[in-house]
């Protein structure tokens, strides 16, 4: 056995890395404050950055587009509620968009017509994120763009969890 063989034994054994083994690419590079959701998503998915990057930033995030039912509440003189939609297979979906590109992509597809005139509340992420969202069965990031990502229910706990983080930093560095 030569000695990078034994290196790599050893290395392998004790479990132990050494500085800059096993990094994937744009790991070292990733800053969150300027990058946009739909470049995190997409890093993601080539593998640049961890899942838990990714939670993060979408958790960090100030600007959600989240839609929004202003004529009902009009009409019966309450708050705006957010709405929700409902897939074919009777699952509740909360649909987020990133930035008007987004639900303009969405509108293009078969899903997204007949929503013209929709109102927006624009929210940040952690207040999202941290909603109970006991009727949702589905979160629904940028729906009928490339990038679209959803999560189920079994990752609430979590985002809600790292929401909290989130606003427990902000206070703070406040």
């Amino acid at each position: 056995m030569n000695e990078s063989d034994q290196t790599a034994r050893s290395d392998a054994v004790a479990g132990q890395k050494k500085p800059g083994q096993g990094r994937r690419p744009g790991i070292g590079r990733w800053n969150m404050s300027t990058t946009t959701i739909p470049t995190a998503i997409t890093a993601w998915q080539q593998q640049e950055i961890r899942g838990e990057q990714l939670l993060r930033h979408l958790v960090s995030y100030d600007a959600w587009r989240v839609p929004i039912s202003e004529s009902a509440a009009v009409s019966a003189h309450t708050a705006p509620r957010i709405l929700t939609s409902r897939d074919p297979q009777g699952r509740t979906r909360l649909l987020l968009f990133s930035e008007a590109a987004a639900w303009e992509t969405f509108m293009q597809t078969s899903e997204g017509g007949g929503r013209a005139g929709q109102h927006f509340l624009t929210a940040a992420g952690s207040w999202i994120f941290g909603l109970p969202a006991d009727p949702v069965d589905f979160l629904e990031i940028d729906p009928g763009s490339p990038w679209r990502i959803s999560y189920g229910k079994e990752h609430f706990p979590r985002l809600r969890a790292l929401a909290a983080a989130v606003d427990i930093e902000r206070t703070l560095l406040a």
